[in-house]
């Protein structure tokens, strides 16, 4: 999604040169590739956080109109 951080691989590198990981998808958590993951799996992860972000916007809306009514 165009955000670039440093990512620490060592728990998914196994016993494979870091090159290995060139074009493949990792799911990361704060800074640790957790797991490998297939193409398939990183689009519905994706899916998923584009979704969760348009609802917290939709959350942040309606809390700015409950408080606009509220005063």
């Amino acid at each position: 999604m165009g955000v670039r951080r440093q990512v620490n691989v060592a728990c998914i590198l196994k016993d494979e040169p870091i090159e290995a990981l060139i074009g493949t998808w990792s799911l990361i958590h704060v800074g640790f590739a957790m797991s490998r993951i297939n193409e398939e799996e990183a689009a519905l992860t994706l899916d998923v956080l584009r979704q969760l972000g348009e609802a917290q916007v939709e959350i942040e809306a309606m809390q700015a109109s409950e408080r606009m009514l509220a005063s």
